[in-house]
């Protein structure tokens, strides 16, 4: 116990061979920490700027720190003295400080940063076969750096101001996605093919639904696991498509059993597809699908349907395990179902039967 003076008592218990048991004393000597406290702020936007990198360097004493969401750090270290304090964030430039830590003291840390570049835009998006603009339209701006979530106005324009300079991806649902490049201030025309593509580089508007109490759909880079010494989840996106996003069921990583499909299904929706006018719109998907271990034959199942709005046709219905990434191959729609302004795909895996990976 500590006793009210500071005093630490530490006893020595004799063993049951005997032995002299013994009462310590010891009187500690705290030292206390030298602290670094602050708010970094955009010097462009003047808001808070959310995860940079604070980092305390010399003498063996480093200390990282990474700012929240209101841009406020809080760290510090043990020892005194002089140190160098490096504030980095990708999209800005880096600053150093040689600051004085004294124990017992807070050094505060209040500064701005700047971008490496920012530009003033307005912009507008169009239809490419039309040259018709996209009125009041929900899309998306992408970078290494940055993501923008936007909406046109009624004549299909937007405007950014102290927007990050670089490559952007640009996707809206109902549109193929478009490179865009940032390197000035003024107008930008953003033209848009018309059809239904999805490498979930972006976040396009899908939806999920699940009775299984584990292996969830989710968006994410895929995290590898193995069973029988054969990949299960696959440690990589399908390499033919952007960026390394994908829908996966359940991606904690670890054993193969932590998260995969158990007991009950998971369903991935797709935002609404207008068809009605088209006259022989065609599917296609990568798909990666394993069942296996536990005993006797593995007796799960993979299926793929598309819906109209009031019909509904199975288009795929997989039951063979693969360690691989699998092509649909071309699918008519209309061969299976009637085209209508509400089309839906559903991708669907339940655990029918527990007791085998999923």
């Amino acid at each position: 116990p500590f006793l009210p003076s500071g005093n630490q008592l530490v006893t020595n218990i004799p063993n049951t061979n005997g032995g002299t048991g013994k009462l310590f004393v010891f009187t500690p000597t705290f030292k206390r920490a030298a602290y670094l406290e602050g708010q970094l702020l955009d010097g462009c936007t003047n808001q808070p700027v959310a995860g940079a990198t604070v980092q305390i360097s010399g003498n063996g004493t480093p200390s990282t720190a990474i700012t929240d969401n209101s841009g406020s750090i809080k760290t510090g270290i043990a020892a005194s003295g002089t140190f160098l304090v490096t504030i980095s964030k990708a999209g800005y430039i880096t600053q150093t400080k040689n600051l004085n830590f004294t124990p017992g003291e807070v050094t505060d840390l209040n500064i701005s940063l700047e971008r490496n570049s920012a530009f003033n835009v307005t912009g507008k998006l169009v239809n490419k076969n039309t040259g018709l603009s996209l009125a009041n339209t929900a899309f998306s701006l992408k970078s290494d750096v940055q993501t923008y979530q936007l909406q046109t106005n009624a004549s299909g324009q937007f405007n950014l101001t102290c927007m990050f300079g670089g490559n952007y991806r640009v996707g809206t649902w109902g549109y193929l996605v478009e490179n865009a490049v940032i390197n000035s201030d003024g107008n930008l025309t953003i033209s848009l093919q018309p059809g239904y593509y999805d490498d979930y580089e972006l976040d396009l508007g899908w939806t999920t639904a699940a009775t299984a109490s584990a292996g969830l759909w989710e968006l994410g880079e895929p995290v590898g696991t193995t069973l029988s010494g054969n990949p299960s989840n696959p440690d990589l996106d399908v390499p033919t498509d952007n960026g390394d996003q994908c829908y996966v069921t359940g991606n904690n990583g670890g054993s193969v059993g932590n998260d995969d499909v158990d007991n009950g299904s998971v369903t991935l929706n797709s935002p609404v597809m207008k068809l009605a006018a088209s006259n022989d719109p065609v599917l296609t998907f990568n798909y990666w699908f394993v069942n296996g271990g536990g005993g006797g034959n593995p007796n799960d199942h993979f299926e793929v349907k598309v819906s109209n709005g009031t019909q509904t046709a199975t288009i795929l219905n997989e039951t063979a395990s693969a360690s691989q990434w699998r092509f649909s191959g071309e699918i008519h729609l209309k061969d299976h179902i009637a085209l209508t302004d509400n089309m839906r795909v559903q991708f669907i895996t339940a655990d029918d039967a527990p007791g085998h990976i999923v």
